[in-house]
């Protein structure tokens, strides 16, 4: 009774008493073939790599290919990479090689790892017999492949499916060969080789070498030439003559999955170096979505009204703006103009609160100021005040003069005790004093530390008063005519 696979378990139905031991695979290709368990799914590895076979061998592949014919792969590296699949997979996965040629040797070696067999380019009978013979123990099946004394350890890892039969003839019915027909000579000969090598367990057309052998373009997929189809016909037609199990790539969207494989008791549908030419579509779905252009946009999005930014600072004409202000050596541009310290500067000057500062001094309608007041012709005022070195005087009106004008000016220490009865005008500086009295409209300004301490006529026009810095103000007040 054949053994049923289920989608969890895989081949471990098929699993030796050891997994140093091949599994069943003659059998589970059988059972295929009739129907009696789904056909066989693999995995090809193409690169001889370790790690790769021990990360793929749980992923539930039926059976897994490893390329020891087109592959730089030592001995060593071919059966750890065996011995990863079995028991990686827990005896799910069923490891095979294909050899590289026909050595004796090698056959040898990869059924000592516990692998099945995939032998290439078997052209005639001689060749399937010579395989053939190196894979199998005992003259009674014309076998001559040598046994090794501690491949399988006595007592522990050498125990027999079938116990009935000995170690050895199990083996023989164990591990599976499987044959490539790849030359158009191999394919008019199969008939004979099937007739006289009846122990080969399976047939793969290897359709790319076919096709190179007759001279046409080198793919691996059907191709309509009718040489090729007529080909193609005849070894179809000698399988199904010895009902031979077959084998075969089913790669391809499903449509052509489903006409490589439809005929296939054991198809291989993926492979490593497929898989990694995959990611080239990544790559160009990755160029699709980030286009130079979008990059460009990107940039552009980096730029405040049109310039660029550094630093996260926008730049015009070059400079770095801080604040939306343009920068230049380092300071603010405010309003075209260089800034420092947050303040403008205008023609190499600070300007603080809108005006020009020259030498630390802040200027008011072009003017230098100091102290914050305006200069007129380089002398400062104060509230209106014309100051002279320091004093403050009240810009003077023009008044109608009397008939006898009388003017006094005192400076230094004098005193002007002139009166007058029409108007006058008095300029006190440094300590003077005024001792003006008069009937008219009077201004008097002391600057510095200057007195008024006069007393004067009553009056009964307005009179004003101020004095600066260090001066005292004594008010003639007009209204009671009397001096204070």
């Amino acid at each position: 009774m054949a053994a049923q696979s289920s989608h969890n378990q895989g081949m471990a139905a098929y699993r030796a008493t050891s997994l140093f031991q091949p599994h069943s695979t003659r059998q589970a290709l059988r059972d295929a073939h009739e129907g009696k368990i789904p056909p066989l799914f693999g995995l090809y590895l193409g690169l001889s790599s370790v790690p790769t076979a021990r990360f793929i061998a749980p992923l539930g592949f039926d059976a897994v290919w490893i390329d020891w014919e087109h592959s730089a792969c030592s001995v060593e590296t071919m059966t750890t990479m065996v011995h990863e699949i079995s028991f990686m997979s827990e005896g799910k996965s069923i490891p095979w090689v294909r050899v590289p040629g026909h050595d004796h040797a090698a056959i040898g070696f990869a059924l000592d790892a516990g692998a099945n067999l995939v032998i290439p380019q078997v052209n005639t009978v001689a060749d399937a017999q010579h395989v053939v013979s190196s894979a199998k123990y005992g003259l009674k099946n014309r076998g001559t492949r040598s046994a090794p004394p501690f491949r399988l350890i006595p007592g522990f890892t050498n125990f027999p499916v079938d116990e009935t039969k000995t170690i050895h003839e199990n083996l023989n019915n164990q591990a599976a060969v499987m044959i490539q027909i790849e030359t158009v000579e191999a394919i008019d000969n199969l008939d004979d080789i099937l007739t006289q090598v009846p122990d080969i367990d399976a047939v793969w057309l290897g359709t790319l070498d076919v096709r190179v052998s007759m001279g046409l373009v080198a793919t691996g997929f059907p191709g309509p030439e009718p040489e090729y189809v007529n080909a193609v016909a005849k070894f179809d037609s000698i399988l199904r003559k010895h009902d031979k199990p077959r084998g075969g790539l089913a790669l391809g969207d499903p449509k052509m999955m489903l006409e490589l494989g439809k005929d296939n008791c054991i198809s291989f549908v993926t492979a490593d170096v497929m898989a990694l030419m995959g990611m080239t579509e990544q790559l160009q779905m990755a160029k699709d979505l980030f286009p130079a252009e979008r990059k460009m946009a990107a940039n552009a999005a980096a730029t405040t009204n049109g310039h660029e930014a550094t630093n996260g600072h926008e730049v015009t004409n070059g400079y770095e703006a801080t604040n939306g202000q343009e920068v230049t050596n380092g300071h603010e541009v405010t309003n075209g103009h260089e800034a420092t310290n947050g303040h403008e500067v205008t023609n190499g000057h600070e300007v603080t609160n809108g005006h020009e500062v020259t030498n630390g001094h802040e200027a008011i309608n072009g003017h230098k100021a100091t102290n914050r007041h305006e200069a007129t012709n380089r002398h400062a005022t104060m509230t209106g005040h014309l100051v002279t070195n320091g004093h403050s005087e009240v810009a003077k009106p023009e008044v109608a003069k009397p008939e006898a004008d009388a003017n006094a000016k005192v400076g230094a220490n004098g005193d002007s005790p002139l009166g007058s009865l029409a108007n006058e005008e008095v300029e006190v500086g440094a300590n003077g004093h005024s001792r003006l009295g008069s009937f008219a409209n009077e201004e008097a300004e002391v600057a510095a530390i200057g007195h008024f301490p006069s007393g004067s006529s009553g009056s009964s026009a307005h009179e004003e008063a101020e004095v600066h810095a260090n001066g005292h103000l004594h008010v003639i007040e007009s209204l009671s005519g009397v001096s204070w």
